[in-house]
């Protein structure tokens, strides 16, 4: 027994091991928040100050979200080096403990095993949760996703348990100030729907007569608010700088052009970051209101729960007037869950139908059965992450991480940057490297001087370059080339 409990064990760490790591630290770092965080975090360990975020020396005032990823990442730089994989090594671990936390959840509340598995291979099947910006990059929705799924099932557990369990409450509240700390009011989201299921289950005298409720509730404030307020005494204008970018500035108004319909997250889910699982969505839903399989009662109340929290979260999201591809990442877990539940069924249906055959023969085909149906999904997310490199890198200045990675020799150089987009992506390798003992500046074209050693990959740069300077070509790598200026043009001497 303990042979076969181990085997499946490590078949089902290799089932995570590949969408989940593969390849996680073969590409460089994204440009934007990836790199900015990355930036945040070395700056935090060099400053030491745990508190405000900083970026070039100055407290970040554009990334204004607490600092919980930051903390994360700095350990895990500090630990691993000044690399991709301590960068993204947070998130892929949030991904793994979001999948240990739905199969425990599904085996102690629903005494199902079968839900427990379905639910993971579902949710490491999805195209738009296994993707960058959440689980394959260093960002912060995939730890966001994982403290609200932690508080989600557990305040379910609270509301469908028999006895006044304060253990319930208190790992709610945990999770509600942890993904306030991760993510700001994005953590919050689902609380007015859970609020009322609090009435619906009729346990809201009982909850604000409990004091542990309330000792809950100082928690979030200490914590969660409290780090708002310590931010703003160190940090005059913080809040101000909160509202305008996460509140107010974001959700009525387009922020920095990332705009959409108000259908944009529906078709992303039926078109690619859910394709192959909305089918079962709405199965799951006609079984629901049909009332399908009475027996289940406390499956059916979570499911009518978790829809609930789904359709209300994606409500929000679709009406905000900035549209982010990622801003649906929350929702994975639970629509796993939900979509698992039809799956679940049919795979009992199967295995009640060869009931008196042998056991080996009844699992035999509930196996063929799983396999069928996860064979394309999963195929696709390992293809997916093999040619991360080639789908992500077209854009010339993420070709810089890996060019400057490649030159082990060359250890003082000049960085060519545009003057219209100096990128975090740059700044990050250049911090990184340079505290490994490298000297890299950087400059704009019009700055360079006579024997200097530049790095340029940007046609804009080089033809500001072309058109100023005599050079030769030290070294090139696709669009990147490593120059020494020998003259400037109209000044040779």
């Amino acid at each position: 027994m303990k042979i076969k409990f181990f085997l499946f064990v490590i078949l089902f760490i290799g089932l995570l091991y590949f969408p989940v790591f593969l390849h996680l630290s073969f590409f460089s770092l994204r440009d934007w928040d990836e790199s900015h965080l990355a930036c945040n975090a070395l700056e935090m360990i060099d400053n030491g100050n745990i508190f405000v975020t900083y970026y070039n020396g100055s407290p970040d005032m554009w990334n204004v979200k607490p600092p919980l990823m930051i903390w994360l990442q700095a350990i895990s730089l500090k630990t691993l080096g000044y690399n991709e994989l301590a960068v993204r090594l947070p998130s892929a671990l949030a991904v793994l403990l979001t999948v240990f936390l739905i199969m425990y959840f599904c085996k102690k509340q629903f005494k199902s095993k079968l839900l427990a598995y379905l639910a993971a291979l579902i949710l490491i099947t999805s195209s738009g949760y296994i993707s960058g910006h959440i689980s394959r990059t260093g960002d912060y929705d995939a730890l966001l996703t994982f403290f609200t799924t932690f508080y989600i099932v557990n305040f379910f557990a609270y509301l469908y348990t028999d006895r006044d369990n304060k253990k319930y409450l208190y790992l709610t509240a945990i999770g509600i100030t942890l993904a306030l700390l991760t993510k700001g009011i994005q953590g919050l989201i689902f609380l007015p729907v859970m609020f009322i299921f609090v009435l619906y289950k009729k346990k809201f005298k009982l909850l604000v007569s409990n004091r542990h409720f309330y000792f809950s509730i100082i928690i979030i404030l200490i914590f969660g608010i409290g780090y708002y307020l310590l931010r703003e005494s160190m940090n005059p204008g913080y809040l101000s700088a909160v509202y305008n970018n996460e509140l107010g500035g974001r959700y009525f108004k387009v922020n920095e052009g990332h705009e959409g319909t108000i259908l944009i997250y529906f078709l992303n889910f039926i078109n690619w970051r859910f394709i192959y699982w909305v089918p079962l969505f709405f199965l799951s839903f006609i079984l629901l209101i049909s009332n399908f399989d009475k027996e289940e009662k406390k499956l059916r109340g979570f499911l009518f729960y978790i829809f609930s929290l789904s359709v209300f979260y994606f409500l929000i999201i679709s009406l905000s007037k900035t549209k982010l591809v990622w801003y649906d990442a929350p929702l994975y877990p639970l629509l796993a869950i939900i979509c698992a539940f039809p799956l679940k069924l049919l795979i009992n249906e199967i295995k009640n139908k060869y009931k008196g055959k042998s056991v080996i023969w009844k699992y035999s085909v509930a196996v063929v059965t799983i396999v069928f149906i996860f064979y394309l999904p999963y195929r696709d997310i390992i293809y997916k992450n093999l040619s991360e490199n080639k789908k992500n890198d077209s854009s010339q200045w993420l070709y810089y991480g890996y060019f400057m990675k490649q030159l082990k020799n060359t250890k003082k150089y000049t960085i060519v940057i545009n003057e219209d987009y100096k990128t975090s992506h740059i700044k990050f390798y250049k911090d990184a490297l340079n505290k490994k003992g490298y000297s890299i500046k950087e400059k704009i074209p019009s700055d360079l001087v006579k024997n200097e050693i530049a790095m340029v990959c940007e046609d804009n740069s080089k033809q500001k370059i072309n058109a100023k300077y005599n050079y030769t070509i030290i070294n090139s790598w696709k669009n990147c080339e490593l120059i020494k200026i020998n003259s400037v043009k109209g000044y040779e001497k």
